[in-house]
């Protein structure tokens, strides 16, 4: 179930809000498992020697920005209740799975 990246993040994500435990704690966790995941998958890569150059300086210039979003939504959160932001990320996760499911049925089905 973790797809092209093996991060089985809906999956995941499902399991670790199903648990008795704060969502700060499930946030913290989750963004912990993401984090080391994409730090041993790029370690792969990188020994590998497989990572264009084009993506190393692509990345560099992205974690400046990341920070500062991050920094800003912390600091200025948006208007929405615990139950809208549930339901935007519900309706993300869905159609994330739409969209990974799509070409298959697509193919299958010979349209």
């Amino acid at each position: 179930m973790g797809g092209l990246f093996s991060t089985a993040g809906p999956p995941v994500v499902y399991h670790f809000y199903r648990q008795p435990m704060a969502h700060v704690v499930v946030r913290e966790t989750l963004v912990t498992i993401f984090a080391l995941n994409a730090v041993f998958r790029t370690g792969l890569v990188a020994t590998s020697g497989q990572i264009p150059s084009a993506s190393t300086l692509t990345g560099l210039l992205a974690v400046p920005v990341v920070m500062a979003a991050t920094h800003l939504a912390r600091r200025y959160p948006p208007p929405l209740s615990q139950r809208a932001m549930r339901q935007i990320v519900f309706v993300l996760l869905f159609l994330s799975g739409v969209a990974l499911a799509a070409p298959a049925v697509v193919h299958l089905t010979g349209l």
